[in-house]
């Protein structure tokens, strides 16, 4: 017998010869292909949050017919070759199969059990020569009949009481009911149309907060039209009384006490009714879309901290190309611009604005494991002083003008917000960056988007679509939150640690002063002329490991993914901490969103992709994929997740061993003694390694077992 998949899933399912099972496992056991199929099986039909193979039309090689007929062992050699291939390249093919040919063993291998009693109403329902009267059903278990003969009774009920009727009564209720269907529209229909010819009411006036903090029992808008609504009922005065002249705007007077209350605030009063659009009837103005206009907006200064380089480089927005940027220059709206992690860079606009990007290390703040590189894109937009898209990183806003407020729009994932620095020197700060968590399946849920804004100096205000927080103050209400899962925008709320966090000027400790010295070296290295990744690849080559590993996160700051890759395959034994490196970058810029995944493997139609373009299967390219993300809850605490991992410690593939050394690193925190283990090791080292992960499995070291329950006051708790 032929070791197939098909021969592997009826040896999983057991449903071969004694016989053939003894074949069948002999061969598994000489052939590691065969253990590595063995163990991915087990592994994909238990995984959580696997999503189905997607629809394809009759005569597609994985259409439900085609699968059936594999499963029969009646499809053509040609098409089974070709079936198999796919499943072997895809996790969710694969499961899928492996599930049908499960559910199938269930169903087929045992016959179904149907109650006595039903089938000898089955019998008696029909009638002509081909009955058999009075034929018993044969019985099965006498101790399950009882069981079940209640809830085949309640079952059987409503076919019994329609057999009942007299012939009239069965076709007048069915013609009763398409009756009462048919009407039912028109009633509705008229329904309608009476009530369009009374005249609208404000049921509902619009909730609309006191912002004038001196005087806290005025009247809000709210307040008046409620106690304008309870004197025209109790007068019984209504609205056909009136005469037609008098039946106005209902917003009309909501409009005007806004804007008095934003005029007493000191707060300025928009060009639009955004702000009162709760109210029925008024029109929310949508920010428009940031413009495609290319022009020269904004001029680059250098570094924006005193006594540290500066390394800012553009492209645009055709082309692929990174440019690193002179002091002095010229930036145009529409070219994204980065400044690299650890780099700082100024930019100063033509209406007073001056702009932060603010590339940060963790080595350096020791605050965030997040924030890297700053890119933004500058957009032409005349109403405001600046306009810009926030792509992820922070930002500094400072108000530059001799006096006067400045208005910036910052847009970032689909939000628009609207920052007012009313005073000279008034400073924000603006954090954005996405992530993955381990309760997002992300295959087919975008990540976690957070920002939050905190106002460095001075005071401000923030406009969100109709929402307005008028009272922003760094001595005050500092910090406004958001992120894309949770109800919106969180604050203004009072921040004692923005200081510190925030800070320009915060300490640099001892141990990053290799990063600092790295910092000088690559920016000396990277010349204005010479293509920013040449260089970067350049320093790969023959610079220390402090210097390689800043490159290599300036690599994911421009989207160098195939360069990263070359990292991560290097076979060289002391370039570890290169590939570790490249794992965690490649791991954050997966995580900007779905978008960034598909163009390292497009799952969706497993046809397009770098690791495709760089000869790895669709199997491998889709393990990479999966363990370039947090494994799921489920299978943290799966044993044969571990055991899988280990296994892929013997991949023929170098970025698949390294991932999976990684992922059982992160799995095993905790453990007291971790096997040695380098990707670069020869295969007999690398199977040795192996072994002991899974003795660790057999042990119960992994998963790590959770902690004891807690002893209630008294006592241990009952058994």
């Amino acid at each position: 017998m032929r070791l197939t998949l098909r021969t592997l899933l009826a040896y999983l399912d057991d449903t071969l010869e004694p016989s053939e099972i003894k074949q069948i496992g002999q061969k598994v056991a000489e052939s590691d292909a065969a253990q590595e199929l063995i163990a991915r099986l087990k592994q994909v039909t238990r995984r959580r949050r696997l999503t189905t193979p997607p629809d394809t039309g009759k005569g597609e090689p994985f259409d439900p017919n085609t699968v059936a007929a594999y499963l029969d062992n009646e499809l053509p050699s040609e098409q089974v070759a070709e079936l198999e291939k796919i499943c072997l390249e895809s996790d969710v093919h694969l499961a899928e199969i492996a599930a049908c040919h499960q559910i199938l063993t269930l169903v087929l291998g045992e016959p179904a059990l149907v109650p006595p009693t039903a089938k000898e109403r089955m019998y008696g329902l029909v009638k002509g020569r081909e009955a058999i009267p009075f034929r018993k059903a044969p019985a099965h278990a006498p101790a399950a009949e009882n069981d079940l003969d209640e809830t085949d009774d309640a079952m059987m009920s409503v076919l019994a009481f329609h057999r009942q009727q007299s012939g009239w009564k069965r076709w007048a209720l069915p013609v009763g009911g398409v009756l009462l269907f048919l009407a039912l529209p028109v009633v509705l229909i008229v329904a309608l149309m009476q009530g369009s010819s009374s005249p609208p009411r404000d049921t509902h006036p619009p909730v609309v907060v006191n912002t004038d903090k001196s005087n806290p029992d005025k009247d809000t808008p709210k307040d008046k039209d409620l106690d304008a609504t309870k004197d025209r009922t109790k007068d019984g005065d209504s609205s056909k009384d009136k005469p037609e002249k008098d039946v106005g705007d209902p917003n009309k007077d909501k409009i005007a006490a806004n804007k008095d209350n934003a005029a007493k605030d000191g707060e300025p009063v928009k060009d639009k009714a955004a702000k009162d659009g709760a109210g029925e009837g008024l029109k929310i103005e949508k920010p428009a879309e940031a413009s495609k206009e290319r022009r020269e907006v904004a001029v680059y200064q250098g570094s924006a901290k005193q006594g540290s380089p500066s390394i800012l480089v553009q492209r645009q927005h055709d082309d692929k190309t990174w440019k690193r940027l002179a002091p002095n220059t010229g930036l145009f709206s529409t070219d994204q611009i980065v400044s690299l992690p650890g780099y700082t860079s100024e930019i100063f606009t033509t209406s007073g604005v001056r702009l932060h990007l603010w590339g940060m290390m963790p080595q350096l703040t020791q605050q965030h494991q997040f924030l890297f590189e700053s890119a933004v894109t500058l957009n032409a937009n005349p109403k405001f002083d600046l306009d810009l898209t926030l792509e992820r990183g922070r930002i500094y806003l400072v108000n530059a003008k001799d006096k006067g407020p400045a208005r910036v729009r910052v847009r970032f994932d689909k939000e628009v917000w609207d920052v007012t620095l009313t005073e000279p020197e008034c400073e924000v700060a603006i954090d954005f960056y996405k992530k993955y968590t381990p309760n997002i399946a992300w295959m087919r849920e975008e990540p976690l988007a957070l920002a939050r804004l905190f106002l460095v100096q001075g005071k401000g205000s923030l406009h969100v679509d109709y929402q307005e927080f008028p009272t922003l103050d760094a001595a005050g209400a500092s910090l406004v939150a958001w992120d894309n899962r949770g109800p919106g925008i969180d604050g203004p709320v009072p921040f004692e640690e923005g200081a510190k966090l925030f800070s320009k000027s915060a300490p640099v400790p001892k141990e990053a002063n290799e990063v600092r010295e790295s910092l000088d070296s690559v920016s000396k290295r990277m010349g204005e002329k010479k293509a920013v990744n040449v260089a970067l690849r350049e320093i790969l080559e023959d610079g220390p490991l402090p210097q390689r590993l800043l490159s290599i996160n300036c690599l994911g700051a421009i989207d160098a993914i195939p360069n990263l890759l070359d990292v991560l395959e290097n076979k060289d034994e002391a370039r570890g901490r290169d590939r570790v490196e490249a794992i965690q970058v490649l791991f954050r810029w997966a995580a900007r969103g779905s978008e960034y995944a598909r163009q390292l493997f497009d799952y969706t139609t497993r046809k397009s992709g770098i690791l495709l373009e760089r000869k790895y299967t669709g199997g491998e390219a889709g393990i990479v994929q999966n363990l370039l993300h947090y494994l799921g809850e489920f299978e943290v605490k799966d044993p044969d997740t571990y055991n899988l991992l280990a296994d892929y410690l013997t991949s023929n593939k170098m970025a698949i061993r390294e991932l999976a050394y990684w992922q059982l690193l992160l799995l095993s925190r905790g453990v007291k003694t971790i096997p040695p283990y380098n990707a670069a090791w020869d295969q007999e080292r690398r199977n040795q390694a192996s072994e002991k992960w899974k003795e660790l499995v057999k042990r119960g070291e992994l998963p790590i077992p959770p902690p004891p329950a807690p002893v209630p006051p008294g006592g241990a708790p009952p058994k």
